[in-house]
């Protein structure tokens, strides 16, 4: 827990630090653990302060690395000018989660101006989850979802930022995923989340357009393909300027991701391309498919992410079409690595289909782990993990999730690997 005072009178900033760890079993009182918590101060232009301790004659820099030890903490920064934004855990400087009280403008804030990558990474992630979650919100009260226009403001800024880090830029404008948003949800509505996250998507799109297609075209190199940094951020770049750009269902942007999966000198570039298409009912969707298979049929590994991208498409149509997959001829139920690809993706990677209100997803998990158990019981008891969660859903969900479990549960001879967690999902 974080949090900070500003006394104005004296130039006095205080930092109050607070750490905590839950009780585990055979482990009811946890010890303070030694914590590196690196920490930083802006000024309300972005700039940094230079940080001096209580206990100091003279500022140490603009990037302390704060030592906790004991349950709590107040650090005492003098000579700030100004009430800061503090630049908390800077570099990920600990695997802990921070709580600190952040209002969209502070968030943005950081996003803009702090120097620290993970920290413009993380404030943007928080912001948009903010957002995100408004919106879940309000499609749960069948009210219309609130525009982002916190997050649209901040994200144009970072477009605009000459200096900043492609590879960085690339993660900052990626949303949070379905699966993490699920896990900031007391009850997990897999169609609320899906709609708040397409709908910002769309609403970015169409607001940032320009600076999407900019940045998509200085990001295209022609010739010789390189493996080096500089050309990996590009083309993280490119690829997610193109995903949005994508979501606005404009014919001619269609027609670009199709040409760059044919132009394409690389995989990065031509599965990218290839999975984008994948969530539209257009018929360079079918055509890149067709030729991707064809190209790289002799590849399992490649033919593998040819599956997977398939069952997470986003198409209303995807569950039938996955189960029409499970008979092609390079699908095989005693691959371990085609189960995964195929089957997991869908159960993991495409929450709406998988959750159908109608309880068909589940039945489908089940016949599969019931065939796999009898072929390799490892695997299907991690595809039976798919569903131990089945508390975290709404009452419908719920029953039909655990009469799938009580089916597996009840079957004769079943393996060890998958009884164990299916008897204590249903404990």
């Amino acid at each position: 827990q974080v949090r900070g005072d500003y006394d104005a009178a004296r130039q006095q900033y205080t930092l109050h630090v607070e750490q905590s760890c839950p009780a585990t079993p055979n482990q009811e009182t946890k010890l303070p653990f030694h914590l590196p918590l690196a920490i930083g101060l802006l000024d309300q232009h972005g700039r940094e302060i230079p940080l001096r301790l209580a206990t100091e004659s003279t500022a140490m820099g603009t990037n302390r690395v704060l030592e906790i030890k004991n349950a709590s903490h107040d650090f005492v920064f003098m000579d700030v000018p100004c009430t800061p934004v503090v630049s908390v855990l800077r570099g990920f400087s600990a695997p802990v989660k921070v709580n600190i009280h952040r209002s969209e403008d502070e968030l943005a804030f950081l996003l803009a101006h702090d120097s620290d990558a993970f920290n413009r990474w993380d404030a943007g992630q928080s912001l948009a989850l903010q957002e995100l979650l408004r919106q879940i919100r309000a499609q749960q009260r069948e009210e219309p979802m609130p525009a982002p226009v916190a997050l649209t403001d901040a994200l144009s800024k970072a477009l605009q930022d000459k200096d900043i880090d492609k590879s960085l830029l690339a993660q900052i404008l990626t949303l949070p995923s379905e699966g993490y948003l699920a896990d900031q949800c007391d009850v997990v509505d897999v169609e609320a989340i899906y709609a708040a996250r397409l709908f910002t998507r769309r609403y970015l799109a169409k607001q940032l357009f320009t600076d999407f297609d900019r940045l998509y075209q200085v990001n295209t190199t022609t010739g010789e393909y390189h493996f080096d940094n500089k050309a990996m951020a590009q083309r993280a770049l490119k690829n997610v300027c193109l995903g949005y750009l994508l979501e606005t269902e404009d014919v001619s942007m269609q027609q670009r991701g199709y040409a760059q999966y044919q132009q394409a000198n690389n995989m990065t570039d031509r599965q990218a391309a290839l999975a984008m298409l994948s969530h539209y009912p257009i018929t360079e969707r079918e055509r890149a498919l067709a030729d991707f298979y064809q190209r790289y049929q002799h590849d399992a590994q490649v033919v593998d992410k040819w599956f997977a991208l398939q069952a997470r498409s986003r198409l209303p149509d995807t569950f039938a079409h996955v189960q029409q997959l499970m008979a092609h001829p390079a699908f095989s139920i005693k691959n371990p690595n085609k189960v995964r690809a195929l089957i997991s993706s869908f159960c993991m990677g495409n929450a709406v289909q998988f959750h159908r209100a109608d309880g068909a997803g589940y039945v489908f998990l089940a016949e599969q782990i019931l065939v796999l158990d009898k072929l390799n019981p490892q695997v299907a008891a991690r595809l039976a993990k798919f569903m131990s969660r089945w508390r975290r859903y709404d009452a419908v969900r719920q029953g039909l999730m655990r009469q799938q479990l009580e089916r597996i549960a009840q079957m004769a001879d079943l393996s060890k690997d998958v009884y164990e967690i299916v008897s204590k999902s249903l404990l």
